[in-house]
């Protein structure tokens, strides 16, 4: 009973890792994050649409594009 117990909790804490430390996770995007700030093709980014601050870059990412963070002011 014992090592079934040990096994559930090194389980658990095995997705508890995942869910923080693995990009696009659940628990691996921020706010200024979303996926939805961001236009990028072919692995461009050719625009950011989000509120600005901190901006952690999608690794999909290969590039910025020219003017992909026109007009952000913060």
């Amino acid at each position: 009973m014992k090592q079934v117990k040990k096994r559930a909790l090194s389980l658990v804490l095995i997705l508890a890792m995942l869910v923080m430390f693995v990009p696009g996770s659940l628990g691996g995007m921020t706010a200024n994050a979303a996926s939805s700030d961001f236009v990028i093709k072919n692995g461009v980014l050719t625009d950011y649409k989000g509120s600005g601050g901190d901006v952690i870059i999608p690794s999909s990412v290969t590039s910025i594009g020219y003017l992909a963070f026109y007009d952000c002011t913060s």
